[in-house]
């Protein structure tokens, strides 16, 4: 995650006493407005958010290699249980404030990449993902404040029930991998490049 090791070298160099700014770190130019301004407004918990975030991509990497659940890290359940977990180890740490507003300013960050053509887990991300990586987000958060003290083999198991339970959100696909419309109808690649608003679905983690 480019966002989370910017985030731990800027917090380190605070640390260190360096005092040198965040807008002199080559890291730290490459991120998003939106990004940047996240970093700027909260360096002193840069560090720790980092760690979680790494930690999380290794949980749901992990996760996406069994039959936990879908498999599927694009907009599928381990998509979803990626986001609801990382939301809500950020907020047994940081609290929910910071931990929803470092994930409003990575899907802020997404409209940014959509125009660069750039990838975000694999693909262009696009306004109906974000949508769904919120939904999940503010999940996550939830979870978070209600399990705080839980440890963080139990928040996984917390957060692998509510994506099977139906309530996190995917989008909707045939069981080929193709993207459907709310009628079911196959979104074709052609619908998709280079649109940030498409016909997309959101559905529970259940269905």
């Amino acid at each position: 995650m480019k966002l989370s090791s910017a985030l731990m070298i800027i917090a380190t160099s605070l640390a260190m006493g360096r005092a040198e700014s965040p807008k002199n770190s080559t890291l730290f130019r490459e991120l998003t407005p939106p990004q940047k301004w996240w970093v700027i407004r909260h360096p002193f918990i840069a560090k720790k958010a980092h760690h979680i975030s790494s930690a999380v991509k290794a949980v749901a990497d992990s996760i996406g290699q069994t039959d936990a659940l879908d498999r599927d890290g694009n907009g599928g359940q381990v998509d979803a249980f990626r986001h609801t977990f990382w939301v809500a180890r950020l907020t047994q740490e940081l609290g929910s404030r910071a931990a929803l507003s470092l994930g409003k300013a990575h899907e802020r960050g997404n409209y940014h990449y959509f125009l660069e053509n750039r990838l975000e887990d694999g693909s262009v991300p696009d306004n109906e993902a974000c949508d769904m990586d919120l939904f999940n987000n503010d999940v996550g958060a939830e979870i978070g404040k209600k399990h705080k003290e839980i440890t963080e083999s139990e928040l996984i198991e917390q957060v692998l029930h509510a994506v099977r339970e139906g309530q996190c959100r995917v989008l909707k696909k045939d069981n080929n991998g193709n993207y459907l419309t709310r009628t079911g109808r196959v979104i074709t690649r052609e619908e998709l490049r280079g649109n940030w608003h498409t016909e997309k679905y959101l559905v529970p983690s259940d269905d």
